[in-house]
């Protein structure tokens, strides 16, 4: 994309790994909450 400027696409790649590490890490997180809660509520309804 920026072919002429070596250190402006440098950049915009270690921002978009950045920015893509971030969101993978978040979507774990949210996943594992998910299930958590999903499988609390399960069990706690099991047990009552």
């Amino acid at each position: 994309m920026f072919a002429g400027v070596p250190e402006l696409s440098q950049a915009i790649n270690d921002m978009e790994v950045r920015a893509h590490m971030l969101l993978l890490r978040f979507g774990l997180m949210a996943n594992i909450g998910y299930f958590g809660y999903i499988s609390f509520v399960f069990y706690g309804s099991e047990k009552a």
